[in-house]
């Protein structure tokens, strides 16, 4: 019985922390939470998708997997990093040249969103390696390490950040402002506050000029680079992508909280 009991609170206080959230809207979650030494290709897990996990040249069930050939998307130990709730394993890339594509709902070229992703190279080395933002055939924008050792965004002519590329998981966050046509990119931010400052991204308070664009999937890109991807989220504010709520939202939730314990007391 405490076991239930427990699970209607825990229930209850998670919803109320997204009610409690302004705007706060999860667009898609991955945790590659499949089956290690398995393709990616044709996995249905996560949240939010509309599509199955699909790609060029993937690794099959059956098929050695070395790097980098005959190589693929295959599902290896998990990346893990502070502060961030983490399952299952992690997207690997063995294969020179290798690309993996999913779709979400399509995504307005109006409002604010935040994406946030896992990612741990193998080599310090300056290939391509990271997560596109893509509308239908479009490459709307790529994050995660451009034709350099360094952290980068944008392809080639990439903004590169002064922090290069370490062989432990790192977490990237961007956050897109459609509105005001402004990026900002954070590496390894502290998730214990509500939201990263302008100011603490590598891109600077400025942020990065863009033109607005709708959105509707994403693509894991490895070219001349191996490594891991993990933990992506993709959101309208930066809880979504695993900054804690505000304060205010855990006031909220503790008041509904006591206020659903005291109503099962009466009721029993």
């Amino acid at each position: 019985m405490k076991t239930k009991n427990y699970s209607l609170l825990i229930g209850a206080s998670l919803a109320l922390v997204s009610l409690t959230s302004a705007n706060a809207a999860l667009v898609a979650y991955e945790g590659f939470d499949y089956a290690q030494n398995t393709g990616l290709n044709n996995q249905t897990g996560g949240i939010g998708w509309t599509t199955d996990w699909i790609g060029g040249n993937w690794r099959t069930n059956n098929s050695a997997f070395t790097s980098p050939q005959p190589g693929g998307f295959e599902n290896s130990t998990g990346l893990t990093y502070t502060g961030l709730t983490t399952v299952g394993n992690a997207a690997r890339n063995g294969q020179q040249g290798n690309q993996g594509f999913r779709s979400f709902a399509t995504q307005a070229a109006t409002g604010t969103y935040w994406i946030s992703f896992l990612m741990q190279k193998d080599t310090t080395t300056s290939g391509s390696y990271g997560i596109s933002l893509y509308e239908g055939g479009t490459e709307r924008n790529f994050m995660g390490t451009a034709n350099s050792g360094n952290f980068s965004v944008g392809g080639q002519g990439a903004n590169v950040s002064s922090i290069s590329v370490s062989l432990t998981p790192s977490l990237f966050v961007a956050r897109y402002n459609m509105d005001t046509q402004l990026a900002h990119f954070w590496i390894n931010s502290d998730l214990s506050s509500t939201t990263p400052t302008d100011a603490s991204a590598f891109n600077g308070t400025g942020g990065t000029s863009f033109t607005a664009f709708a959105f509707d999937r994403i693509r894991l890109g490895g070219f001349h680079e191996q490594g891991y991807l993990d933990e992506i989220r993709i959101g309208t504010t930066a809880m979504d992508v695993g900054f804690i709520p505000e304060p205010s939202s855990f006031a909220l939730v503790g008041l509904s909280v006591l206020g659903f314990v005291a109503n099962r007391r009466r009721r029993a």
